[in-house]
């Protein structure tokens, strides 16, 4: 029987606290989970499973590094009426303003000898702190605002023996963003854990865990310029409401620096650039006392 070969995880997350931070740059390791800040979960699968993302069983594998892991499972769904379910489980990242060359480097794992697949994407809105994922879907074609797909591991659902499956030793991935607008974009990056014909009765699915995060501004907080610093101030607190009343003064003197939201359509300045600067401001930056583009 399928239940017999798979790892039940007990302990579930109901929520997780909410927060804009001040940084760029991040690092988690997942030690304790109910005390993230910024990080959002959301299980749109279908039909919602009993669990969404939880502390990892460190019974069934250990963490990469630290102490503990986040980890994710076929529960995420439940069985329909064919008998299975789609794992539609997102992790939302906190909001951070976006720039060209930043990276996110992570590790992940499955269980050894699975004979389950599993597959976890990386994907980014454009939309600021959004956290529309879509709604449930059999096929879960409906991602939200999260349309665009920056990884996906073992996208066709590979088993063994197959060399592209999901790793089921720590491994260890880097995503380089690109394609985002000068002066970087206000947006949120997410994990979703996405397997089709998954959940208790299905033939995919079984258990992941993610671990080691680390977001890494471009060239490291030293030299990357600050857009919410509109007025380049050097002396601290270096973003503040001058930073509001300049960039409205750029607004009505029609700057291209007010294109906050990197438009074509004209109005290409609009109340979205206002959101834009509001939501760039609340991301801040690695060094707020940074030059803005």
């Amino acid at each position: 029987m399928k239940m017999a070969w798979r790892i039940v995880s007990v302990a579930g997350l109901v929520g997780l606290a909410s927060s804009s931070a001040v940084a760029q740059g991040f690092t988690e390791n997942f030690d304790n989970i109910t005390t993230l800040t910024g990080w959002d979960p959301i299980n749109v699968s279908e039909p919602i499973g009993l669990i969404g993302y939880f502390q990892g069983n460190t019974a069934v594998f250990g963490p990469q590094a630290s102490a503990g892991y986040l980890g994710v499972n076929y529960n995420s769904a439940a069985n329909g009426p064919g008998g299975d379910g789609t794992d539609n489980n997102w992790m939302l990242l906190p909001l951070r303003t976006l720039n060209n060359g930043d990276t996110l480097k992570f590790w992940t794992r499955t269980v050894t000898a699975s004979i389950y697949p599993d597959r976890l994407e990386v994907r980014r809105n454009s939309n600021g702190a959004s956290t529309n994922v879509g709604l449930p879907t059999v096929s879960g074609s409906d991602v939200g605002d999260f349309t665009t797909l920056l990884l996906s591991i073992n996208p066709n659902l590979q088993g063994p023996p197959s060399a592209t499956t999901f790793p089921d030793v720590w491994t260890q991935y880097t995503v380089t963003l690109s394609g985002l607008p000068a002066g970087g974009l206000p947006a949120r990056l997410a994990f979703r854990y996405f397997v089709t014909n998954g959940g208790p009765g299905g033939v995919n699915s079984n258990y992941i865990g993610i671990d080691e995060v680390e977001y890494t501004a471009n060239g490291g907080g030293g030299g990357q310029n600050c857009y919410a610093n509109c007025d380049n101030s050097t002396n601290a607190p270096c973003l503040n409401v001058n930073d509001f009343v300049c960039f409205n003064n750029a607004f009505s003197a029609g700057l291209p620096y007010a294109n906050c939201d990197a438009s074509t359509n004209p109005p290409i300045l609009n109340v979205n650039d206002f959101v834009c600067f509001n939501n760039a401001y609340s991301a801040g930056c690695t060094n707020p006392c940074s030059p803005r583009p």
